[in-house]
């Protein structure tokens, strides 16, 4: 289940993240090259244009990037609980 895996949109810096389960990962591509990653719910996935652009200023803030492409994926709960799986198996070795 995605229950560990929490959206992480905000609309403004001080507020806390939404606190709905992700359903999608969001890499966020910038024109002049670094990437970035966030996680969002079926509710902010909307608004991933305006998020993934406030992300990478937030997150390169000495830099002026422009958000180039948003590659969207859905976190699949089967490929988390396959993760989970060999992450408790790998913990018993």
């Amino acid at each position: 289940m995605t229950a560990d895996r929490r959206c992480s949109y905000v609309k403004y810096a001080k507020d806390s993240p939404c606190p709905a389960d992700a359903f999608y990962l969001l890499e966020l591509i910038s024109r002049q090259g670094p990437r970035s990653q966030v996680l969002v719910c079926r509710e902010h996935v909307r608004k991933a244009w305006e998020f993934g652009q406030r992300t990478l200023a937030h997150r390169f803030p000495k830099r002026k990037l422009k958000l180039a492409a948003v590659r969207l994926m859905p976190i699949l709960e089967q490929q988390a609980d396959m993760k989970k799986a060999l992450a408790r198996g790998a913990g018993q070795s």
